[in-house]
This record gives C-alpha cells, sequence and structure tokens, in this order.
C-alpha cells in the first residue's frame, strides 16, 4: 500500500479484505487456457479439452 509516498506491506486485515475479492467457481483451467487469455496465444491443434 502507498503511504506517504513510500509503500508499506498490507495490514493482516488488509490482505484478509483483498483474499476475500477471490472466489473459487469450481471451474478447471489448463495452463494453456491461461496462456490464451492472458498473452492472446492461440491454442495449440492438438490440445485437448
Amino acid at each position: 500500500m502507498l503511504d506517504s509516498g513510500k509503500w508499506r506491506p498490507l495490514s493482516d486485515n488488509e490482505f484478509d479484505k483483498l483474499l476475500s475479492l477471490s472466489t473459487d467457481w469450481g471451474v478447471k483451467t489448463t495452463e494453456e487456457e491461461i496462456d490464451t487469455y492472458l498473452y492472446r496465444k492461440p491454442k495449440s491443434p492438438n490440445s485437448h479439452k
């Protein structure tokens, strides 16, 4: 967190708030799918669904 122009670590409370924003939707994602979305790489023709 930025405080008076200097970075400081998050407090435990701030860190807990940050983690609470994430939700597990139960969807399995492959590394290849992540690469596709993050780096716009096309899936390889040999990929499995």
